[in-house]
């Protein structure tokens, strides 16, 4: 009688279904071009920031032999402005398909482009990864006591 081999040495065709949990890198990966995204089967639904700016999302997910390893969300964003200072998008948590992220939007002017880069507005957004197809969508903006 054969051996089961370990879950890390067999083959894709020969594990049962993926596991039912992921390890995520909490750092968003960012492109500037929106090219890569359109041939991605994770790649969500175009969506906006509150300044009317194109993103989008897709999600790498380690499989197989690769296990464990850490799956991460990739964020396609043509029209974000590269400035000195300026914080990258983050993973805030991750709940069964969902992924809450936050990214600091530059403006578009380039006068307002200063290092106070604190002023910027924040947009919070959900990835829906097993939608079909994968959904992303911002959340309203919460104002309290008059401050965003």
């Amino acid at each position: 009688m054969e051996e089961p081999k370990p879950i890390g040495m067999r083959k894709p065709s020969e594990t049962t279904r993926p596991p039912s949990w992921v390890i995520l890198d909490s750092f968003i990966h960012r492109s500037s071009g929106d090219a890569e995204a359109r041939g991605d089967g994770t790649a969500s639904e175009t969506s906006y920031t509150c300044i009317g700016r194109l993103i989008r999302a897709s999600l790498r997910l380690a499989t197989g032999a690769d296990l464990p390893a850490v799956s991460r969300l990739h964020l396609h964003w043509p029209g974000r402005l590269e400035l000195r200072g300026l914080r990258e998008p983050r993973v805030i948590a991750a709940h069964g398909h969902a992924i809450l992220f936050k990214a600091i939007v530059p403006f578009d002017d380039p006068m307002s482009c200063t290092a106070d880069t604190h002023r910027f507005p924040v947009d919070f957004f959900v990835y829906s990864a097993f939608s079909s197809p994968p959904a992303l969508h911002r959340l309203p903006a919460c104002f309290v006591g008059g401050d965003a």
